[in-house]
């Protein structure tokens, strides 16, 4: 800001002209008889506007630039970010350059400490979370800083390279597109870095080196027995829901710390209907990196493959791990129970590492094209309930067990089968059109998929009989619900 020494109307019609010749555009619309607003943007988009207001008891010139959007600005991380990601992460080139823009990003590293205090006598000691990281603020967010930073990830092929993709996380209370990657370094260490628009509008970098075990996790997982609910154990809850040869395909994987406490409030819950589903919830257990990924390494020795989320929650990674097996398709969900990594006023973590935990575990039954008929009990609850009559066979995916806990009453029944399969909707669709229905295909979508669905009318022995098979639908809940009755 600029302050002159006396006014005169001559000096705006003055500036008008100056400004004019050098290029400058007069915003109008801003402009009155006391003030004058000028433009100028130069052909690397920056933007320098000049207000010179008459209001006051002498001009004043005020000045404001706007550093435009120029992926060719800059070539390389700035010293202070360089030294940074030295000190903090793997190196001055853990991350490569990616234009944030500006050619002058501000950088903040944390070691992600956290106290804790002494019961008994009240002392604090500093522990760490094993987990350092450096955010780097940029310019103002534009859409496509996104597209730019996956391709300088993509193309970076250092130590086996990044894994990145375009999604939406959490900002503050706000769902924002952005780039998340991580990059395996071996030994249970990682690299993850996540790019998006933050609070204030502006294009932000947090990156994330899970070190070390700083922590005395016990060396082997607990003990599926170990873990008790309402009077039952965790096997108990899982051959359940799954069956004894289904639950023996889960293996334990979940770590605690020696002197957790917290595994007794770790609740265990069976899914209704609407799923096949084992939960497991922790909200006070320790929680780090380093036990994650202690938890992906055993399920990928027992076969698992297993698909890292960098950011599952908040600022921790979490993971999804699937296998085929004879009980079917199994699917484990795990996220921490918070991740929030939110630094206090002194710079340490606020909340500590008692992050807690959610494993969701789903099984999807197994299509066996070797079946020609339904299971006995399926056909019996079909005759005893449907007037004497059985549908024509096809693969639904279910069993006894699951028409068990369905839904059947005289004249009508209803069977939750816990898989999905475009294929065996068509399969199902000629052997009910060969057995005499009147049968259409329905169609729904969801999450920008289309899924098929079946409706259908018979008459038989003078009765009407209508069937509906419908597919459910929903992040990992996949099932299909089929009700036939007679009207």
């Amino acid at each position: 800001m600029h302050l002159g020494y006396a006014k005169d109307n001559q000096i705006l019609a003055d500036a008008r002209t100056a400004f004019t010749a050098a290029g400058y555009t007069i915003d109008e619309s801003s402009s009155s008889s006391e003030e004058l607003v000028a433009k100028y943007t130069n052909t690397h988009n920056d933007a320098l506007t000049a207000d010179l207001d008459l209001s006051e008891d002498r001009p004043v010139l005020k000045l404001s630039f706007v550093e435009g959007f120029d992926p060719t600005a800059g070539t390389e991380w700035t010293a202070p970010i360089k030294t940074a990601f030295s000190s903090y992460l793997t190196g001055e080139n853990a991350v490569p350059y990616i234009y944030l823009g500006t050619i002058a990003p501000t950088v903040s590293a944390s070691n992600n400490q956290y106290r804790v205090t002494d019961s008994t006598t009240g002392a604090e000691t500093l522990m760490n979370s094993d987990t350092k990281s450096v955010s780097v603020i940029g310019g103002n967010w534009k859409d496509e800083v996104l597209d730019l930073a996956k391709q300088k990830l993509d193309a970076d092929t250092t130590d086996g390279g990044w894994h990145a993709e375009l999604t939406q996380i959490e900002s503050g209370w706000n769902t924002v597109s952005a780039v998340t990657a991580y990059k395996a370094l071996g030994n249970n260490k990682y690299l993850r870095l996540k790019i998006y628009k933050n609070d204030n509008d502006k294009i932000e970098m947090d990156v994330f080196f899970d070190a070390e075990n700083t922590h005395s996790y016990n060396e082997n997982p607990t003990n599926w027995s170990s873990i008790k609910y309402s009077g039952y154990t965790a096997t108990q809850y899982l051959e359940d829901r799954f069956g004894n040869t289904g639950a023996a395909d889960i293996p334990s994987f979940l770590y605690f710390t020696e002197n957790d406490s917290s595994v007794s409030s770790t609740s265990v819950s069976e899914s209704g209907l609407s799923n096949r589903r084992v939960s497991f919830n922790n909200y006070s257990t320790e929680l780090t990196s380093y036990s994650i990924y202690k938890s992906m390494e055993t399920l990928t020795s027992k076969g698992f493959a297993v698909t890292l989320n960098p950011f599952a929650q908040g600022s921790l990674p979490g993971f999804t791990a699937t296998k085929t097996t004879d009980n079917g398709d199994f699917v484990i969900d795990f996220k921490p129970g918070d991740g929030d990594m939110s630094l206090d006023d002194d710079g340490y973590l606020k909340y500590g590492i008692n992050h807690g935990f959610k494993v969701y575990i789903y099984n999807y039954e197994k299509f066996d094209d070797s079946k020609t008929d339904w299971d006995s009990n399926i056909k019996n609850a079909m005759s005893s309930n449907l007037n004497g009559y059985v549908l024509p066979y096809f693969d639904l995916g279910a069993t006894w067990n699951d028409t068990l806990k369905s839904k059947f009453s005289s004249n009508k029944l209803t069977i939750t089968a816990y898989n999905y399969s475009e294929a065996e909707f068509d399969k199902a669709y000629t052997a009910l059109k060969n057995g005499g229905w009147d049968i259409s295909y329905s169609y729904s979508v969801k999450d920008g998929t289309i899924y098929k669905g079946l409706n259908g009318k018979y008459e038989h022995e003078g009765k009407t009989f209508v069937l509906d098979m419908t597919p459910n639908i929903s992040g990992f809940v996949k099932n299909v619900t089929l009700t036939i009755q007679i009207i």
